[in-house]
């Protein structure tokens, strides 16, 4: 599998191109974010060492950028929200514990804005029900009306992230 050229990030409307810069003068790999690319340098620009970077940055964009969003949606739904968390779960697109803090899986990046607004209103959900009883499903309902259109999306849309991020 190869390394990819450009990061589409469809959740937050990003394109980034990326450039593999070999560089005899630094150990490892360095990874640097212009406003318009990300740049990747190093001596040995070899798979196993490039996507553990792409992947830290991953989190840092869904740290910067959805955070704020399941924070807003939260205050916006009157729904308790714990900490946010961001890990890469491979069958997961988020988690909501029984302490109301939620998990959010690096590759919603790779969404359609709609479904990540669905995930996070769904795992705000939880915050109110830890579990898919019928009260769950009606929470559900009065924040996201369509939701039901929208889960049913969201199982294809596995589809949609490139498979260096699993």
């Amino acid at each position: 599998m190869h390394l990819p050229d450009r990061i589409d990030l469809r959740a937050i409307g990003e394109v980034w191109p990326v450039i593999y810069c070999f560089d005899e003068s630094k150990q490892g790999i360095w990874l640097r974010e212009t406003s318009s690319e990300l740049t990747l340098s190093g001596v040995r620009l070899e798979r196993q060492a490039v996507i553990p970077k792409l992947k830290e940055w991953l989190r840092l964009r869904v740290r910067q950028t959805i955070f704020p969003v399941a924070q807003s949606l939260a205050e916006k739904h009157q729904l308790e929200l714990g900490a946010l968390m961001v890990k890469s779960q491979r069958t997961r697109w988020a988690s909501c514990s029984g302490s109301k803090n939620l998990s959010l899986n690096t590759k919603l990046l790779f969404l359609a804005p709609e479904l990540v607004r669905y995930v996070l209103i769904h795992e705000l959900c939880h915050t109110v029900h830890l579990n898919h009883s019928n009260e769950f499903w009606r929470l559900v309902a009065c924040h996201e009306p369509a939701y039901r259109v929208l889960d049913q999306q969201l199982r294809e849309a596995w589809k949609t992230v490139p498979q260096w991020v699993f």
